[in-house]
């Protein structure tokens, strides 16, 4: 299975929590997502889920 997101931005309370990100992931890849906390790595995958 193949994973395209292309262009997703998040805005909670007018608040810009994520902005213009766009990621494709192949068949057997293996990917982490790493950053500092509050940085909007949850509301990314939040958002990819929905």
């Amino acid at each position: 299975m193949k994973l395209t997101v292309d262009n997703v931005s998040v805005s909670i309370a007018s608040k810009k929590i994520v902005e213009h990100i766009s990621l494709q992931v192949n068949d057997n890849q293996f990917v982490g997502l790493i950053g500092p906390n509050g940085c909007g790595k949850s509301t990314l995958l939040k958002s990819i889920s929905k």
